[in-house]
């Protein structure tokens, strides 16, 4: 054989993007994956906190056998110990895992946006790689957006240079630009652009639940799963969801903290120093234009889009989130709420842990709960099985659910037995078969049914339909946060949708 017959013979896969051809390589079984695939350009320089662009085009074939850098972050405060990836503002960019043949399979296709509260995380965590589920006959997608202030800062100064006259939520921009690339090349990867879902854990979770709110995403999903976390619960959420104009504020303490007079200043300044700030509060806001109300509001008026929806939470979510930061939101408002509170609680009130938990469960319920109005296909679990995690006590822990989706077990050296991996297989082919019909249920399965009150598909060692747990909590806290919605609220900022 010829050197070059040789060589050929070595080529992966290649694929026709919009910018250009990409060769991939062979992943597990008989999928393959394309990893690193720019789906925006670089936004460097004067193009820091701006909407995304399209990504460059490029002649010749680009190599997809790496992942991408991940967007500049500082050290996980969930791992600090962990050995840092390699950073850069240069890194919007996708994989994809595909076991199509050819390009007319039009397989569903499942586009997953990583957790890490805004700050940290990566399309490339070796949690969810899409080699496994994407065995399930699937084209997995994973995405890199902008964190920290270099993708969620407000400020007065981006207000006046934007068209839109807003700023911040340039992450969920990014997000909306991967679905765009995602709408406009999948089906080259044997992906159906017509049938896409998206999903995403806790960040990641709550950026699925806006992108349903915005009038901006609307066309480029067709279904969403959540897992731990949304932006359901009015003007006090988890992290303390705030004004827009507390917003601006907050950008501008921060530019006065890096010493930056203009804005001018701030592009100049190094990406590392921006993340490593310690102004650590960055999130979705309600800008007017990407999201043009409080997402509480658009979903109860039913302007979501009307999609189906799979959304649940864990059952101990508060062994690995919980921190006295997060839970300062809650205030008992009334001595009825202070009794309320502490026969629930403790005499610790609403400082204690379990409350994080609590409000997770209600804000996936309230979500799944006001979806329910618009599209029957709308779907509640409960997580709760408790990984064999090295560390005691955690239960089944912010983000235990991992793992079993995406079935990454050997990820993680710790002793999984049959019952983990059955559950792993239980859990995937319900992820997996919602989004190829919006409908979890399939042959062989316990029958998981569209939501109904006080019920809950229980995802454990015995999963089936339960009743819906903390139901005391619960019904505290619907009465609770509908005397914060009755209350005068500060008006959505005026961005280019509210004129």
């Amino acid at each position: 054989m010829s050197t070059a017959a040789a060589e050929a013979e070595k080529t992966g896969p290649i694929v026709q993007t919009l910018s250009g051809k990409v060769e991939g390589v062979a992943s597990q079984g008989e999928v393959t994956a394309f990893l690193g695939l720019p789906y925006a350009a670089a936004p460097v320089n004067e193009y820091r906190w701006r909407a995304p662009s399209p990504a460059p085009e490029w002649i010749g074939v680009r190599p997809a056998d790496r992942h991408a850098p991940i967007c500049m972050q500082p050290s996980s405060p969930w791992e600090p110990d962990a050995e840092p990836a390699f950073q850069s503002e240069d890194c919007l960019y996708l994989n994809v895992w595909t076991p199509a043949a050819n390009t007319t399979d039009r397989l569903p296709v499942m586009v997953w946006f990583h957790g890490g509260g805004f700050m940290v995380g990566s399309g490339s965590d070796e949690r969810s790689l899409g080699d496994k589920l994407a065995q399930d006959g699937v084209v997995v997608v994973t995405v890199n957006y902008r964190l920290g202030p270099l993708g969620f800062l407000v400020l007065d100064e981006l207000n006046e240079e934007s068209l839109h006259e807003t700023s911040g939520n340039y992450g969920l921009l990014d997000q909306i630009a991967a679905l765009r690339w995602v709408k406009n090349n999948i089906e080259e990867f044997g992906g159906n652009p017509d049938n896409v879902t998206i999903f995403g854990f806790s960040a990641g979770s709550t950026a699925v639940n806006a992108l349903q709110a915005s009038p901006l995403a609307r066309g480029l999903f067709h279904k969403a799963i959540g897992q731990s976390t949304a932006n359901m619960n009015p003007a006090a959420g988890i992290w303390n969801l705030r004004s827009f104009a507390e917003a601006e504020q907050y950008g501008k303490e921060f530019q006065r903290s890096l010493g930056a007079d203009t804005l001018a200043d701030l592009r100049a300044l190094p990406a590392k120093t921006l993340v490593n700030s310690p102004y650590k509060f960055w999130l979705i806001e309600g800008d007017g234009y990407v999201l043009p109300d409080e997402i509480h509001e658009i979903f109860a008026r039913g302007d979501q889009a009307a999609v189906p929806v799979l959304a649940g939470a864990t059952a101990n979510e508060e062994t690995t989130l919980a921190s006295a930061d997060q839970l300062s939101w809650l205030h008992a408002r009334t001595p009825e709420d202070e009794a309320a509170f502490t026969h629930i609680y403790g005499e610790q009130g609403v400082h204690n842990d379990r409350s994080v938990s609590d409000v997770i469960l209600w804000q996936m319920r309230e979500w799944v709960r006001l979806n329910k109005r618009i599209e029957p296909n709308s779907y509640l679990y409960f997580f709760d099985h408790a990984p064999p995690n090295p560390i005691e006590g955690l239960g089944a822990y912010h983000g235990a659910e991992i793992p079993y989706v995406f079935k990454t077990f050997d990820v993680f050296d710790w002793p999984w037995i049959a019952q983990d991996r059955e559950l792993g297989n239980l859990v995937s082919r319900y992820w997996t078969n919602f989004a190829k019909a919006g409908d979890p249920n399939g042959p062989g399965l316990r029958h998981w049914p569209a939501f109904t009150e006080g019920k809950v598909m229980e995802l454990s060692s015995s999963p089936g339909l339960a009743s819906l747990p903390r139901a005391e909590v619960l019904e505290l806290l619907d009465a609770y946060f509908a005397r914060e919605r009755a209350r005068p609220a500060a008006p959505p900022h005026s961005g280019e949708n509210a004129k």
